[in-house]
């Protein structure tokens, strides 16, 4: 069982996504989640302007809940699946700038 603690703030992760995009006026990012606290930041990934490349990327396992794979763009299967998928990226990336 899990029991979820939140401070008694009016902010969550999207106002932390937010935040960062903001401040460092980035392009672009990947967000990656897990739980229902992640949907938030989901969200706000996909309220940035169209100039704003980001993507929304669900965690899944047995304990997902059904709003972290609505919200996502796409999901991955587990821990393995985001290994991989970070192996890709770390590979992929240097040979865009090429």
């Amino acid at each position: 069982m899990v029991v979820e603690l939140r401070p008694p703030l009016g902010v969550n992760k999207g106002d932390a996504v937010l935040a960062l995009v903001e401040r460092y006026r980035l392009r672009g990012g990947i967000y990656l989640g897990d739980d229902i606290t992640d949907v938030d930041a989901f969200a706000a990934i996909h309220r940035q302007p169209p100039s704003f490349k980001g993507l929304a990327l669900g965690v899944i396992d047995e304990e997902t809940t059904w709003q972290v794979k609505e919200e996502a763009d796409f999901t991955l299967n587990g821990v393995g699946d985001v290994e991989r998928f970070l192996g890709w990226l770390a590979e992929i990336v240097p040979a865009l700038g090429r």
